[in-house]
């Protein structure tokens, strides 16, 4: 995680390559929630990925509050944040629901004593000592306030199946990315979080789900409310491969400054198994795993 929080972490291209989170799954969160709406809060929130889809898909929430520890991430979600105030048509309704601050997982300190009445953590909850978290928002959680925390990993493209194994090797090889992630953290992700649970002691009504990328082209799993799958040109799949962490820390060993970029030489593997794919612009559709869990504050 240390690398996000880097002056020279791509922030822009973290926001524009990674995917969106479906609105079903927004939806899903907006029935599930059965508190008050005033304050919502959304920890690790990066460049607002999240954030500012709970804007535009939970309105009935007066104000949304995205933290993270990263300063490049703060100020890339400010920047973002303040755009859309002065381009929106619905009253610069985002600039006035919206704010940010450099702050960590557990320090809702920004509240000044206040509760809020949802705590959000997408994609970033594999970096947190996740006992202490879920015990600082059950102490900031008004009563039958919700915590939701989800995220995705280990991308596969739908029609390529025999690509999958490639895939893996780019993100966990020894002689690629493997060695570069910050640990436990990733190996936490891939396990979907299955071993960290919510605290039946601080919550109430939990949930707790995953599906893995391939299951979702069966019909078994159509239901599942967080199906992460984005199409787009395969440049754009590169570009969204070199916004990991890990990249980010290969680029900078000087070990590796005259070694091909292992990014592009995936593609250009696959781009010579699928002759299709020499095109740069040819769109694939994207498969990821994910995972949530929702509880609800004991009263």
């Amino acid at each position: 995680m240390s690398q996000f929080s880097e002056s020279d972490f791509g922030a822009n291209d973290y926001s524009t390559a990674r995917p969106d989170y479906p609105p079903n799954f927004y939806d899903f969160l907006s029935r599930y929630h059965s508190g008050y709406n005033s304050q919502l809060v959304d920890v690790g929130c990066g460049p607002g990925t999240a954030t500012f889809q709970l804007v535009k898909w939970l309105p009935e929430f007066s104000k949304i509050t995205g933290t993270d520890l990263s300063p490049p991430m703060i100020s890339k979600a400010s920047e973002l944040a303040t755009r859309a105030s002065k381009t929106s048509q619905q009253e610069d309704s985002q600039g006035k629901q919206i704010e940010f601050h450099v702050s960590s997982s557990t320090d809702f300190s920004f509240l000044q004593g206040k509760s809020c009445d949802m705590i959000t953590a997408a994609e970033c909850a594999h970096w947190f000592d996740f006992n202490a978290f879920q015990s600082a928002a059950a102490e900031t959680l008004s009563a039958h306030g919700t915590i939701a925390i989800w995220g995705y990993i280990d991308s596969v493209l739908e029609r390529y199946p025999d690509t999958d194994a490639l895939m893996l090797d780019l993100q966990y090889g020894d002689d690629k990315l493997g060695p570069y992630w910050d640990q436990p953290g990733r190996d936490i992700l891939r396990g979907l979080l299955q071993d960290r649970h919510l605290d039946p002691t601080l919550y109430e009504r939990i949930q707790e789900s995953h599906v893995v990328a391939r299951e979702l082209t069966s019909a078994a799993t159509q239901d599942f409310p967080l199906r992460i799958t984005k199409e787009m040109p395969l440049s754009r799949y590169l570009a969204y491969l070199k916004t990991c962490s890990a990249y980010h820390a290969w680029k900078k060993d000087p070990q590796n400054r005259d070694s091909p970029d292992p990014c592009d030489e995936l593609i250009a593997t696959i781009q010579k198994m699928h002759p299709e794919l020499k095109d740069l612009n040819y769109k694939v559709r994207v498969l990821w795993s994910s995972f949530y869990k929702v509880g609800t504050r004991r009263a």
